[in-house]
């Protein structure tokens, strides 16, 4: 009689499947390889992340995990190197008006004194007087 052609057919796409579920399958044996394939899926899952495509296998969701932890070490350093530029900006600002202090009372010099200092450090003017502001 053999195997209805649906079952030829048919292709085995990737399962999630709970705890519970897992243990049944492991241990059922004598299903023409289903469970056994279900078990070989079920080892490259670490309790598995579903997305819109479908299953994150472990090594993916490790990887993912890596980029993100370095991106956000470097988003760190970036950020103490900004406030570190951005006090030293201000202390110069405060050292400006001490000692020029004619030129300095010019709100469109003090601006263009500000504006160089913040293109050279690479910051941007806005984001720096917000720091200086909330410094005050």
């Amino acid at each position: 009689m053999g195997r209805p052609r649906e079952m030829n057919e048919a292709k085995m796409v990737p399962v999630v499947l709970d705890r519970e579920a897992r243990e049944i399958v492991e241990k059922k044996k004598g299903d023409l390889g289903v469970s056994s394939y279900i078990r070989d899926l079920i080892k490259g899952q670490l309790d598995p992340t579903i997305d819109e495509e479908g299953i994150i296998l472990k090594r993916q969701l490790e990887e993912a995990q890596s980029k993100i932890a370095a991106f956000e070490r470097k988003e760190k350093a970036v950020t103490k190197e900004k406030a570190e530029s951005m006090a030293y900006i201000a202390k110069g600002l405060e050292l400006y008006k001490k000692e020029d202090s004619r030129r300095a009372e010019d709100p469109e010099t003090c601006r263009r004194w500000i504006e160089s200092r913040c293109k050279g450090s690479g910051i941007s003017t806005s984001e720096f007087l917000s720091f200086h502001q909330n410094r005050k």
